[in-house]
């Protein structure tokens, strides 16, 4: 007989070791094109797209299609919702296909709707298309383990939908510095005010303690409607060394940011 105790320990070690498993040793070998929509709609207006799928492994597959709801924090990155979420526009959408059968390095073309209420309002709708893999041969992924689990892939591709002029109102509220992979370095602290989502773009330009200069290009995150993010600017790899240089801090750091609808000019001292 299996303690609790022991099994949730067992269950445990085994999601562990399944989340560190590579896609491919999966058979998880998707591609898509494009990454993401950014699609802009009026009330009662029916949007019509495709979405290009590659399997680039060398069996034949069958990836399942569906849409889930998604929040994106500085706490928990990305997370994916099936059960739907309050103010989900997913009801809008129409998938072509839930299935689809493909060979060996092959392409085949996804078509999906999004079917706008006559009477939505300003804002904008997101959802996520996710294209999945089930690999129902079970494997032992601990030695001697009482269970075997299948392993499974996925792929995540997001869905923006501007609805009636919906904009972005990014407002930088400051610069200071937090942490990367345990390593000190500059963010910027974005505010969205709008009712779309917005991103910063751009590199600037810093000189550290000993007289060194680097460039950071700013992190492009989105920014939702009514979110606060900071936005890291990791410092640009050595192109000799590749590897991230060792900035000694105070760092001096200016240059300009642009989004959609206009730019922000910065200067500051991160210490």
């Amino acid at each position: 007989m299996i303690r609790p105790r022991r099994l949730i320990g067992w269950l445990g070690c085994a999601i562990a070791a399944l989340a560190s498993v590579p896609a491919h040793a999966a058979g998880f070998a998707a591609a898509a094109t494009p990454s993401r929509f950014e699609l802009a709609a009026r009330p009662g207006e029916v949007l019509s797209r495709s979405l290009q799928l590659q399997h680039v492994g060398g069996d034949a597959v069958e990836y399942v299609l569906r849409s889930a709801d998604w929040t994106l924090d500085e706490t928990s990155g990305l997370r994916f919702y099936d059960a739907l979420q309050p103010g989900s526009c997913r009801p809008w959408l129409r998938l072509e296909r839930r299935k689809m059968k493909m060979k060996a390095r092959s392409r085949r073309s996804l078509r999906f709707e999004v079917h706008v209420p006559k009477d939505a309002k300003v804002g904008e709708c997101r959802f996520a298309l996710l294209i999945e893999s089930y690999d129902q041969t079970a494997i032992p992924l601990i030695k001697d383990a009482p269970i075997s689990l299948p392993l499974s892939g996925r792929l995540g591709v997001i869905v923006y939908v501007a609805i009636d002029g919906a904009q972005p109102r990014l407002q930088m509220i400051g610069v200071s510095h937090g942490k990367d992979a345990g390593e000190k370095i500059p963010f910027v602290k974005v505010r969205n005010a709008g009712s779309a989502h917005g991103r910063l773009e751009g590199v600037l330009q810093g000189r550290d303690a000993a007289g060194k200069t680097y460039y950071f290009p700013i992190a492009t995150l989105p920014v939702l409607p009514g979110q606060e993010r900071g936005l890291a600017l990791i410092p640009a790899e050595d192109l000799r060394s590749k590897k991230r240089p060792k900035v000694v801090y105070p760092v001096t750091l200016t240059g300009r940011l642009d989004w959609d609808a206009g730019h922000f000019d910065v200067e500051a001292t991160v210490k």
